[in-house]
């Protein structure tokens, strides 16, 4: 009987070591000697809790993140991606990039077909035109509230720029100020001082004495896109000469024609004369006038722009012929404010599979200090006050953007109507000036046909 004790036990024995040794073959992991099923040790609790607050369940998962911008930009965000994949071992974050042209185009028709990635660069000017189409294609943010800490960020600034109909659409991932980047060697050699708040009539005067002076240079470079001198010229003369926006909330045209065609005679004055480089010239470098060759050789004095653009016109430049001054105002206007924005947004793709996810990593990016640290001021100086905080103290923005942005700030424009960011009217507005600018039709006429032509589409979108 003792016999065959020994031989079940001994069975037995071997049956469980051979369990033993599949378990520790699988998936679960072993548990430690005197661990009980359900008990963990403080270390694997706290490693269990460094992982949840990381990246959600540790299940491996893919997003796409996708933004425009120039290589300091890229460079920037690739470093931060590669940082938060390290701390979130699961998490693999595809990046998809490249320059400002053809970007919004690729975006609508990625979110349309259903291709999107799921995070995405925008600009507040398209909120409109993303938040009227049939099917909702970005997510509420506020329903992450819980994961994203949105009293980092001023609520004028989230209502105004960032939401749409209440809701959320986008995380402003900078504060964009408006100025003139300047070449202070070159003021210095045009005798033009710096210390003065500039007009528009005291552009085109000094202008003019540029070209007197050197034929081949000349004072100001305008970026002819429509994200810039509609917003940085047009908007801002009629603001400043009326005191209200062209364009109202309830989507009716709010100046007159004349207004209007002050407007253009200003912008025609300003090529004619000779003060600003040529539109022609111009054109092809859109959202990239760091390349203007006039720029890089010395010939130009300066560059209109937002400061989101400042480190690569800097850098084209040299640091040591730096400055930055504000843009110009309307000579005797109603308002003399400065134009500014969330430099850009980030969003979550509504039909993203892994929105918490992306949340998450929203998050890490807008308010931690790691971030704050790789990031910098690429987008600008964060708009986040717990990231801005971390760039001041540890002196990682350029401070020639932080003072773009501080005076700015000094005396900002109020956010314009949303229906004045309609892509398609600021389309409009863009052709009708490259007409007037280019001798094809008189400001009048100009002033008239964009009056129908804007009405028009204004009473389509009211409907």
């Amino acid at each position: 009987m003792k016999k065959n004790f020994v031989s079940l036990f001994s069975i037995l024995l071997v049956i469980a070591l051979s369990m033993a040794t599949l378990a520790g073959c699988g998936n679960a992991p072993a548990q430690q000697s005197g661990q009980t099923e359900g008990e963990e040790t403080a270390k694997e609790k706290e490693e269990d809790s460094q992982t949840e607050g990381e990246s959600g369940s540790g299940e491996p998962v893919t997003l796409r993140f996708s933004w425009w911008g120039a290589d300091v930009r890229h460079e920037a965000t690739l470093a931060a991606i590669e940082a938060y994949q390290k701390a979130n071992p699961n998490v693999t974050i595809e990046a998809e990039y490249q320059g400002f042209e053809g970007y919004q185009q690729k975006m609508m028709t990625q979110l349309t077909g259903g291709t999107a990635p799921d995070l995405i660069q925008i600009d507040n000017v398209w909120l409109m035109d993303l938040c009227s189409q049939k099917t909702v294609l970005f997510d509420d943010i506020n329903n992450y509230s819980d994961i994203i800490d949105l009293s980092s960020f001023e609520k004028q600034i989230i209502d105004s720029y960032c939401s749409y109909d209440g809701k959320l659409i986008g995380i402003p991932l900078g504060t964009n100020g408006s100025g003139l980047m300047v070449n202070h060697e070159f003021f210095e050699k045009f005798d033009i001082p710096m210390d003065t708040q500039f007009t528009w009539d005291s552009i085109i005067e000094y202008g003019k004495k540029v070209r007197e002076a050197d034929p081949e240079s000349y004072l100001i470079g305008i970026d002819p896109s429509a994200e810039s001198i509609v917003p940085l010229f047009w908007e801002p003369y009629l603001l400043g000469e009326t005191g209200e926006y062209w364009i109202s909330d309830d989507f009716q045209i709010t100046c007159t024609k004349e207004e209007m065609g002050k407007a253009f005679s200003k912008l025609k004055e300003l090529y004619d004369s000779g003060a600003a480089v040529p539109m022609g010239e111009t054109i092809s470098f859109s959202a990239k006038m760091e390349q203007l060759p006039k720029w890089v050789n010395g010939q130009l004095g300066c560059i209109m722009d937002w400061s989101g653009r400042l480190p690569a016109i800097k850098s084209a430049l040299g640091a040591e012929k730096f400055a930055t001054v504000n843009v110009p105002v309307v000579a005797d206007g109603k308002l003399q404010t400065y134009p500014t924005k969330p430099s850009l947004l980030v969003g979550i793709n509504n039909a993203s599979k892994h929105k918490e996810e992306a949340a998450k990593f929203i998050e890490w990016m807008v308010n931690s200090e790691e971030a704050a640290e790789i990031l910098k001021d690429v987008r600008s100086i964060p708009t986040s006050k717990t990231a801005r905080e971390i760039v001041d103290e540890k002196g990682l923005g350029d401070p020639d953007v932080l003072k773009m942005v501080t005076n700015t700030l000094a005396n900002p424009s109020s956010a314009p109507p949303y229906a004045g960011r309609n892509a398609e009217i600021v389309a409009i507005v863009l052709e009708e000036i490259q007409k007037v600018v280019y001798g094809q039709q008189t400001p009048e006429e100009g002033a008239e046909q964009l009056t129908a032509r804007v009405q028009a589409k204004l009473d389509s979108l009211k409907k």
